[in-house]
């Protein structure tokens, strides 16, 4: 069976506070090379019987402007023309997209924002899907009361553990039952950070013939700590929405499930996704000008030894979307002194020192941004 994963599409994002750009073109590129994808795979007699889509379909929690909404609904439609199209919503969903399941089922596209089971006819096979959104911890703690949010994570995880195995059971007459998940699975990214998100214990993939994944904005295979076993993976997204996310790779998945035998992952990345890079440079040269001229994707420049206006400047280069002026160190004795332009900056820094590498440097930053944001909103 041919089953095709894609996610965290985040269409209507606008990416970066100092020059905005707004991603829905280069999204909405990508995502057509999914159709294209689809009809080259029937033409070749070959279909995919199936896709799922593992949440964050837009990337606000409000309603996109009508033109957005009316491409997101048409090009759900045109791939539901293919195979039955199944979505669960992520943690930034608007949740007003689920008022698309009740009038779209009759076309084949699902839409769910609660734990739920699916038997869905594809092709010749029964699938049983076990639908699991994002799981915030906070909703264990207003039950809870006073055990914190650590333990509020721990009490959830074992909601999580228990449901999916009730799940699995009642869908065991299908053909094949998968997990379709917005979520970070325990031991990768997110779960390392702390904070309010439910990790998906990994040991509970193993209940089912493949876990499709979505919220980590890279393309990870989740195995088996035990017998090395394909479990199941993240496509990892469409557009690369910080420059945490530079190294990443993102694209969607062709998942073929063979009763018996080890699932088979097809990775294919996307061609109008636009690259992210980070130039350093002591100073604004004229070779620096030249590579950010020429440059097709999204800058950031890291400066050494400049002035504001002049790192301001850069702005006007159509590739450049973030400067920084990085922190000048000087010795004074035997104290090393660091003047910073800002927290967030400092707190960069000390990422940087300490050797925190991406995905989780990213999301430690936004993390701190988060509550920096928060804290300038209680004082202001």
């Amino acid at each position: 069976m041919r089953i095709l994963l894609t996610g965290d599409w985040h269409l209507g994002a606008n990416t970066w506070r100092q020059k905005t750009v707004d991603r829905t073109p280069e999204i909405q590129s990508c995502l057509t090379e999914i159709l294209e994808f689809l009809e080259e795979s029937k033409l070749q007699g070959r279909p995919i019987e199936l896709v799922l889509m593992s949440g964050d379909l837009v990337h606000y929690w409000v309603p996109m402007e009508a033109d957005k909404q009316k491409w997101l609904l048409d090009y759900l439609y045109d791939i539901s023309s293919y195979a039955p199209f199944v979505a669960v919503l992520g943690n930034h969903d608007w949740r007003g997209l689920t008022s698309i399941d009740k009038f779209a089922r009759a076309r084949n596209v699902h839409v769910e924002d609660r734990f739920r089971k699916l038997s869905i006819e594809a092709g010749s096979r029964s699938v049983g899907i076990v639908v699991l959104p994002y799981f915030d911890a906070r909703r264990m703690l207003r039950e809870a009361g006073s055990e914190g949010l650590v333990g509020a994570r721990e009490r959830g995880k074992q909601v999580v553990i228990d449901s999916l195995k009730r799940a699995r059971d009642e869908l065991s007459g299908n053909d094949y039952v998968v997990l379709l998940a917005h979520g970070a699975v325990e031991g990768f990214a997110y779960t390392q950070v702390g904070g309010k998100d439910v990790p998906i214990p990994v040991e509970v993939l193993d209940l089912f013939d493949f876990a499709f994944l979505g919220h980590i904005h890279d393309h990870v295979e989740v195995r088996s700590r035990q017998t090395q076993r394909l479990l199941g993976c993240y496509p990892g997204g469409v557009a690369k929405l910080d420059f945490g996310e530079e190294k990443s790779q993102q694209g969607f998945c062709m998942v073929e499930l063979n009763r018996g035998q080890q699932p088979i992952v097809e990775f294919r990345s996307f061609r109008h996704q636009k690259a992210l890079k980070t130039f350093w440079a002591e100073n604004v040269s004229g070779q620096l000008l030249e590579e950010l001229n020429s440059f097709t994707g999204y800058a950031k420049v890291v400066l050494r030894g400049s002035t504001l206006s002049e790192a301001q400047r850069l702005y006007q280069i159509e590739s450049v979307v973030a400067v920084d002026l990085r922190a000048e160190e000087r010795k004074e004795g035997e104290h090393e002194q660091v003047t910073f332009m800002s927290v967030e900056e400092a707190y960069v820094h000390y990422l940087d020192l300490e050797g925190v590498e991406a995905p989780l440097r990213k999301a430690l930053i936004d993390k701190f941004l988060t509550y920096m944001d928060k804290a300038r909103g209680t004082l202001s």
